[in-house]
């Protein structure tokens, strides 16, 4: 079910991704305001990014994940 929910996520949000994408290249908006969000939207990329790999990091080491509830 987790691997199915993942899978899920990442397809919608690609898909949005995409279909957002398109939409800004082919509307007329200000220059600055194109490179504005375009910044913003590589920073929050890259913020997510790297909270998933130090999860992911995080994971590995975790002493506890042998202990069953």
């Amino acid at each position: 079910m987790k691997a199915i929910g993942w899978i899920c996520f990442l397809l919608g949000s690609l898909i949005l991704i995409q279909y957002s994408g398109y939409l800004f290249l082919v509307r007329t908006y200000n220059i600055w305001v194109k490179i504005g969000l375009t910044l913003l939207y590589s920073g929050i990329l890259l913020l997510l990014i790297r909270v998933f790999r130090q999860q992911y990091r995080e994971s590995k080491n975790d002493p506890f994940k042998e202990v069953q509830k």
